[in-house]
């Protein structure tokens, strides 16, 4: 029995110590199950809210954003066309500029109308990057994502035309341009000259008055910015022997050569014809600050120049002037003009005057020219903004805005016995102001018309049972429309009249009267241009 006993108490041990290990198991894996649900707990919050926002997402709307691009300017890599976005989605979009363009920027429009602005509802990575990432910030149904481009500049035309037999030694140069440039792009600034070591500079004024340098002297030559002349028949540059460059209704170079070359000129070679070569600086800007596409090469003209032949100056001085107190014009007082160019013309009116059109007088009396528009033409001579070009090489004329005051209330008042409105213009007025044609009112929703004695229309009823006046409306305390209780308006030269229907009905209060400054006087002219109504207040 001993020899059995001894194993059966080992066996007893062993299970005893198997036993509490396997309490000590339990026990562990109790404890980490414990923690392990707390964490679970713990993520579970999380993923409630994770959930809730992706809910949220899937239940939120979407809009449409349209990607498009103007098919002259470049095509889309990536991301052309409709997208349906919600609320902080994201793409990317790609965008590839035609080598004639020059990528600006990304904007985000209105599809209806390109001026409105809608960059508050997206964000771009990069809005000047042709690849970016776009971001709905919030939604809108009317968003247009489109490049904004601009052509790159180029060079489109130069004069004179080349020919064999050469043109005249001291005719002009001119070089345009496809869009608006200015003398910026051939003047020296202060630190340009200083590091290329200048040792006198040139100075000359641009048409608009603006002085410029346009020229520096080094070691005995003479340097133009962005311009080089010169000659195979004379060494060296001959860029000096012209005037300052000047540009000319934004767009044309124009290079004059300097009376006292003239002789150094024809005596600088030994044969009549010689070819002129002029060289235009590439990195010259427009003023949208766009400047020659990388590679434009076309930079560089030639022409052949017969030293023989000496041609009369083709520019005149012409006087540009209007009224002191009538507004301002661009450009002012006497001005070289070239014959056969187009120049820019501009004129801004004061509150108190109305352009009606451009006219050629004699600057001597300031009498209208019978045959003006023979010398002068215009683009468009009744736009206060246009241009122009000199025809012929006449002097002694002066162009100037034909201006009218416009009319303006002298004096208004209120008849308390005949319930009477007086309204007294500085000018002679016109009734087509207060009277419409059908044509005026076609597309109304008019319920019924209101015709003066005559039979004109003067007013209507709408749809809606409002009474409409041409160019006047009439209100009461209550900002009430109160035209029903008016008869028809008339003139009597310069004064306005406008009696009440019911003179038996006594005015209770405060009236409005509104006269529109659109009302014209008997020559048409617009009482203002600033606001839209006289208001006249009557007690």
């Amino acid at each position: 029995m001993k020899n059995m006993s001894l194993p059966c108490s080992r066996a007893l041990l062993v299970a005893l110590a198997w036993t509490r290990q396997s309490i000590a198991i339990t026990t562990l894996f109790l404890i980490c199950t414990l923690f392990v649900s707390c964490d679970n707990f713990m993520n579970g919050t999380d993923l409630k809210n994770q959930l809730d926002k992706e809910i949220d997402y899937e239940n939120a709307p979407s809009y449409s954003v349209l990607v498009y691009a103007d098919e002259e300017t470049g095509s889309f890599v990536q991301g052309g066309g409709n997208h349906r976005l919600k609320a902080t989605d994201s793409f990317t979009l790609e965008f590839q500029p035609k080598s004639s363009y020059c990528f600006i920027c990304f904007q985000a429009v209105n599809r209806s109308d390109n001026s409105v602005s809608l960059s508050s509802y997206v964000k771009f990575s990069d809005e000047t990057a042709t690849s970016t990432t776009v971001t709905l910030l919030r939604g809108a149904d009317d968003i247009l994502i489109k490049p904004y481009c601009l052509p790159y500049l180029t060079i489109t035309d130069f004069a004179p035309a080349s020919k064999d037999s050469g043109v005249s030694f001291n005719s002009d140069i001119k070089v345009v341009f496809s869009s608006y440039v200015d003398e910026s792009n051939f003047s020296y600034s202060e630190d340009e000259l200083y590091l290329l070591g200048s040792e006198k500079s040139y100075t000359a004024e641009s048409f608009d008055g603006i002085e410029y340098t346009y020229a520096y002297e080094k070691n005995s030559e003479i340097y133009y910015k962005n311009i080089e002349i010169s000659s195979p028949s004379i060494t060296g540059t001959i860029t000096h022997y012209f005037n300052a460059p000047k540009i000319i209704s934004g767009k044309t170079l124009l290079l004059t050569l300097k009376d006292e070359y003239y002789s150094t000129l024809k005596n600088a070679v030994s044969k009549d014809v010689i070819e002129l070569d002029v060289t235009i600086g590439s990195d010259i800007y427009d003023n949208h600050g766009v400047t020659f596409a990388d590679g434009y090469s076309a930079l560089s003209y030639s022409y052949y120049i017969n030293t023989e032949v000496v041609s009369s100056s083709p520019s005149v001085e012409l006087l540009f002037a209007c009224d002191s107190d009538s507004g301002t014009i661009n450009p002012q007082g006497s001005v070289e003009i070239y014959t056969g160019l187009s120049y820019s013309l501009d004129f801004t009116a004061s509150s108190a005057y109305y352009f009606k059109y451009w006219n050629v007088f004699y600057s001597s009396n300031g009498d209208e020219l019978p045959y003006g528009n023979q010398i002068v033409s215009f683009s468009d001579q009744n736009s206060s903004s246009t241009t122009f070009v000199l025809n012929s090489n006449i002097s002694g004329i002066m162009i100037k805005p034909v201006c009218y005051e416009r009319p303006v209330i002298e004096s208004y008042s209120f008849d308390s016995t005949t319930q009477a409105i007086t309204i007294v213009f500085s000018n002679e007025m016109s009734l087509d102001s207060l009277r419409w044609s059908y044509s005026d009112i076609s597309n109304l929703p008019i319920k019924s018309l209101l015709r003066d004695d005559e039979g004109k229309i003067y007013g209507y009823v709408s749809s809606s049972n409002e009474y409409v006046w041409k160019n006047i409306e009439i209100y009461d305390s209550n900002a009430k429309n109160i035209l029903y209780k008016y008869k028809n308006p008339v003139y009597d030269e310069k004064t306005l009249m406008i009696t009440r229907s019911d003179v038996n009905e006594v005015l209770s209060g405060p009236i409005t009267v509104w006269i529109s400054k659109n009302i014209c006087d008997a020559a048409q002219t617009p009482a203002g241009n600033e606001g839209d109504y006289f208001e006249l207040s009557i007690n």
